[in-house]
């Protein structure tokens, strides 16, 4: 009786000890990211989130609810992207309404320079290779200029915009 309840006993411990075991290895797996690939869609009706700040300054854009699109109201502006690990190539599509041709998007560099990527047409897909992107606290920082923005220009940026952090 005492051999078999002894048994049972270890049993049970090592029950205990694998569960806890299989408890601390699910933990930590959700908290390294093994992906090759790593997306983000945005959504402009929250200019602020976890992983994704901007476009800021909030005082050049404003969010249009009947078009479900983001104006802009001034340039530049910025736009913070959490990367939870570095990875080598960006790539952002979307969509813009606008009528004028000098349009930009950029990735801030470790020299704190811009490389810039002219946005041609409405729909674009635009790539960055990160070698050199500077990434602070693991987030890099992109710019939009437009440098023909006048007052009455309207420019809207649709709320479909993808980025795709990839290796």
């Amino acid at each position: 009786m005492l051999i078999r309840r002894l048994v049972v006993i270890k049993i049970w411990r090592y029950f205990w000890l694998a569960a806890a075991l299989a408890l601390i290895g699910y933990v930590l797996s959700q908290g390294i990211v093994t992906s090759r690939l790593w997306e983000y869609d945005l959504n402009w009706r929250h200019s602020v989130s976890h992983d994704i700040y901007g476009w800021y300054p909030v005082q050049r854009t404003r969010f249009d609810v009947v078009g479900d699109r983001l104006e802009v109201l001034g340039e530049p502006l910025y736009l913070q992207v959490y990367s939870p690990i570095r990875f080598d190539l960006l790539t952002v599509e979307g969509s813009l309404d606008y009528s004028g041709k000098n349009i930009k998007l950029g990735l801030k560099q470790q020299d704190g320079s811009w490389q810039f990527k002219d946005v041609s047409s409405s729909d674009f897909s635009l790539s960055w290779i990160l070698e050199q992107a500077q990434f602070k606290r693991n987030k890099i920082e992109m710019i939009l200029s437009i440098n023909d923005l006048r007052p009455t220009s309207t420019v809207y940026l649709m709320n479909n915009w993808h980025l795709k952090f990839s290796r």
